[in-house]
């Protein structure tokens, strides 16, 4: 600052020696505004520079915090991007499980599918094998009513029920009475059954002896009902077997004693239905047995 009034100064002498009064006090006038504008100007250039310095530093602290918090925004981003990361290589995963759940799945309904077809076949086989022994079983029903028609309604019954046929003969056209020894009539009748079985070497025939309940009092070799029953059973299965074409495997003979009785023994009547002979006709069940087995 002294640097710039003393060249003034020195112009201001100059000029006192050379021009007049006013005219110098003009110029005095002059240097004090511009000194004064100096003086304001310097002020401000301070105020300027106060401020500058000020902005700067704000400036700075921004830039700071601004780097510090590039610096977190880093970090942050580099978490979320391995956690990106993480999520995609979860998903991934469960991606290819579900594509392999999916597959399994495919190939259990595809097995499952294969299974119900082969079970619904499985089914109408069976359903088709039973209606044929059932057709079977009526018709032979239907041959052994017609063979055995003159007995029937005279201590004969042929009945169909539960797949099976039922050939029933009271014991008064079979034996005589307390004896196990077939009489005529009886053996009649028992041929007129072998004729019919003969043609079904399929079969499986059970003869089932039965009694009432009045205990059997004649003596000999015959203890009871239950010897009696057994008794006159074997004797129908060696006149059915007495037929060349019936083979003996396919008959068994049981005694039923009075212990399976038609109805109540309160009757003579109901007595005499009590003793029978039950010849059960059973048809071969060896295919549907194999089949459900499979």
């Amino acid at each position: 600052m002294v640097k710039k009034v003393l060249p003034l100064l020195l112009i201001a002498g100059l000029v006192v020696s050379c021009v007049s009064t006013k005219k110098y006090d003009e110029l005095l006038s002059s240097y004090a505004g511009l000194k004064t504008d100096m003086k304001y100007q310097g002020l401000e250039n301070d105020s300027l520079a106060m401020a500058l310095n000020k902005r700067i530093r704000n400036l700075r602290d921004q830039n700071i915090s601004l780097e510090s918090d590039t610096l977190q925004l880093g970090q942050r981003s580099r978490i979320l991007e391995t956690k990106y990361n993480g999520l995609n290589e979860t998903f991934d995963a469960l991606v290819n499980q579900n594509d392999n759940l999916l597959s399994q799945q495919a190939e259990e309904n595809r097995r499952l599918a294969d299974s119900l077809h082969a079970r619904d076949l499985k089914l109408q086989n069976l359903e088709m094998m039973i209606s044929e022994k059932e057709a079977s079983m009526v018709a032979l029903k239907t041959k052994l009513s017609a063979a055995l028609s003159k007995f029937e309604g005279k201590g004969l019954s042929v009945e169909h029920k539960d797949g099976k046929v039922y050939v029933s003969l009271e014991n008064s056209l079979l034996f005589p009475s307390g004896s196990w020894q077939v009489d005529k009539k009886g053996k009649q009748a028992i041929s007129q059954l072998a004729t019919v079985l003969k043609s079904h070497p399929e079969l499986q025939i059970i003869i089932e002896g039965h009694t009432d309940d009045i205990p059997y009092s004649s003596g000999g070799s015959i203890k009871d009902n239950w010897d009696l029953s057994v008794k006159r059973a074997t004797s129908i299965v060696k006149l059915l077997t007495k037929n060349a074409a019936i083979n003996p495997k396919q008959i068994s003979a049981a005694g039923r004693g009075e212990y399976s009785p038609l109805t109540l023994n309160d009757t003579k009547d109901n007595r005499a239905k009590n003793r029978r002979i039950e010849v059960i006709i059973i048809p071969n069940l060896d295919e549907i047995n194999a089949l459900l087995k499979q």
